[in-house]
């Protein structure tokens, strides 16, 4: 599939160094897909890869291993479930392999509950842990 799917991007856009980067990013994490009959398998690890950036919490310690490849932002959406449970004055926090990467009170997130994390540059993977106390 990465092979075809690189041989397509060359075809629409020729010599584009960027999208080629991205899918050895993604074989490097994943690993190379080498047999057809694994297409599918592999297929489902790539959007898992590329999913891994959007967290949904559930609870108010969430730990999770991101994938950023496509993007430099993490998107946290607070579940409704929870969402009720929180007063404005609860302080919500990103940790990013150990430290301190975000903090806002609930009272300053947006409405929708949802909050993305910018980076400047793309590790290839990070730990995130989300803490709202």
């Amino acid at each position: 599939m990465a092979m075809s799917l690189l041989e397509e991007i060359e075809r629409i856009s020729p010599g584009l160094m960027d999208s080629y980067w991205r899918m050895k990013k993604i074989e490097l994490i994943i690993g190379p897909n080498n047999d057809r009959e694994e297409e599918k398998v592999w297929a489902e690890k790539y959007r898992d890869v590329l999913n891994s950036r959007f967290i949904e919490l559930r609870s108010r310690h969430t730990r999770k291993t991101v994938y950023l490849v496509d993007g430099h932002e993490i998107v946290i959406r607070i579940h409704d479930q929870l969402k009720g449970k929180l007063e404005p004055g609860n302080l919500f926090q990103v940790f990013i392999d150990g430290k301190i990467y975000y903090e806002a009170y609930i009272s300053q997130l947006q409405q929708e509950g949802s909050v993305g994390v910018k980076f400047e540059s793309s590790p290839a993977k990070c730990e995130v842990f989300v803490k709202i106390n």
